[in-house]
């Protein structure tokens, strides 16, 4: 009797063990389904950051009048004009294009600023018929009153078209624009140097408009787009350059830093980079409360899943496109905007990177400033210290 008992028990253990294994397991299973469902979810996210889209124009401001020299406008609630209202900046509409200054009244909605007609004839009065734009800048370089020419130079993928502005001497600046937009970004800082008379090329490269397309539309940051990059310096050494001076704004920054560690040595002069996208992994651990409002060590766990999963779907290379971590293979001096309210790419990954570097990075937090407004803010201190920076660093020729 009694040894029948010692058998009932020890079967009872195996039973009580055989669920306890069965659980475990089914709990793992569980677990690995939803974080590899989460993973998903956040590695489309960081695809979705890194794919070009080309979006049309929306008009969603209004215009209550326009007299002489100033405008009234009707703001829209979702546009991000509140924090650019002490900056200059650019408005177009169906059939034209103004300049804008910083606003001068704020009441009941609208808001008055000085208006400039630069392309077109004046907006119309109406709701929802101007926008704003951050270039300043209508994408024609003609308006700007400098000599130009539209160029086409060959690259990896095919022909690429940029703009030149023809200068003096042997170092030329090479602008290289963000995620989805173009070469307009940068004659805001043609703009600023027009009078030191560096040959200046803005280029397009692959994804943008009119230009090669990849089969998924994404740019990785620089790791392969730094050769697009490299085909326009080589473009100006064909022309004469013996050095360059590479400007990035935005993801333009992460490619002229791809480009400045993986390009040909002593040819980069120096950097000009502005809210540069130089460490993806951490613009992602960054922004990652807008797609996964989960912090702590599991929101760290679900966003390295979220990575790997991206790195095995689009072939990225977070560690290769991490400039901050790779700071000490760089060898050129930097100018670095940043903007302190920049929520595109935050201001942390401008300071970490002048933290890096301080021996190369010369680092001006712009205060108030959203994303690439260093210009927009105030343009005469932005050129006085661009040239100030090429000066410094000098130009052959």
């Amino acid at each position: 009797m009694q040894q029948h008992s010692k058998v009932e028990k020890t079967a009872s253990r195996s039973r009580k063990g055989r669920v306890l294994r069965r659980t475990v397991i089914t709990l793992v299973v569980v677990v690995a389904l939803a974080y590899a469902a989460v993973g998903w979810y956040v590695s489309g996210e960081i695809i979705d950051a890194l794919r070009v889209n080309h979006d049309p124009v929306e008009y969603d401001t209004g215009v209550l009048s326009v007299t002489g020299d100033e405008i009234v406008l009707v703001p829209s609630d979702e546009s991000s004009v509140e924090p650019d209202r002490d900056a200059i900046m650019g408005l177009r509409w169906d059939g034209g294009y103004g300049q804008i200054g910083p606003t001068s009244s704020f009441e009941d909605g609208a808001e008055t600023r000085p208006f400039t007609l630069i392309d077109g004839s004046p907006p119309p009065v109406g709701n929802d018929v101007a926008d704003f734009d951050s270039f300043a800048v209508p994408n024609d370089p003609s308006l700007l009153g400098l000599p130009f020419e539209t160029v086409v130079y060959a690259s990896p993928l095919g022909d690429l078209e940029g703009w030149y502005f023809p200068g003096e001497g042997s170092t030329w600046i090479i602008g290289v624009h963000g995620r989805g937009a173009d070469r307009t970004e940068f004659l805001r800082l043609v703009d600023a140097t027009s009078d030191l008379g560096y040959p200046t090329l803005l280029i397009r490269y692959r994804n943008d408009e009119d230009s090669p397309v990849t089969g998924d539309s994404l740019i990785l940051a620089g790791q392969e787009e730094w050769e697009d990059v490299d085909a326009a310096v080589e473009y100006a050494r064909s022309l004469g350059a013996v050095d360059v001076v590479v400007a990035g704004m935005s993801m333009g920054g992460g490619l002229s830093l791809g480009y400045a560690l993986n390009g040909p040595p002593d040819v980069v002069r120096g950097l000009i980079l502005e809210a540069p996208a130089a460490d993806v992994r951490e613009v992602v651990r960054l922004r990652s409360g807008e797609a996964l409002p989960i912090g702590g060590p599991v929101g760290d766990s679900i966003l390295a899943v979220g990575r790997m999963v991206t790195s095995l779907r689009t072939g990225v290379d977070f560690d290769a496109i991490d400039y901050v971590d790779r700071a000490n293979e760089l060898d050129v001096p930097v100018l670095l905007f940043h903007g302190a309210d920049d929520d595109t790419i935050p201001v942390a990954i401008g300071e970490n990177l002048a933290a890096a570097r301080p021996d190369l990075v010369e680092f001006h937090l712009i205060e108030d400033a959203t994303h690439v407004r260093a210009w927009n803010e105030d343009p005469d201190e932005y050129a006085r210290v661009v040239a100030a920076f090429l000066e410094r660093i000098g130009r052959s020729g």
